[in-house]
């Protein structure tokens, strides 16, 4: 079986918007900060979600979707963050 062709050099990114994968440079890189905000920058601290440039389709189809949920979580719910327990009958 063929392999599909290799995409051009550098690294890639998915939008939660539309799934599109591009480079870095074609999509804005949200961060959520301590106070919840969002912060836009590709260089923030934290975990990212990425989305087309300037597309607010792509910003208002992952705000529905819940796209902006897992990709920012709220501080202290990371990657490592403890689960509440789970309680047992």
């Amino acid at each position: 079986m063929a392999r599909p062709a290799e995409p051009g050099p550098g690294p890639r990114r998915t939008c939660i918007g539309c799934r599109r994968v591009r480079p870095p440079a074609e999509l804005t890189r949200f961060v959520r900060s301590d106070d919840r905000s969002l912060q836009i920058g590709r260089t923030l601290a934290g975990r990212g979600a990425w989305l087309c440039q300037g597309s607010t389709e792509c910003f208002e189809r992952a705000a529905r979707q819940g796209g902006l949920r897992p990709g920012l979580p709220g501080p202290g719910r990371g990657v490592g963050a403890r689960r509440p327990a789970r309680r047992t009958p």
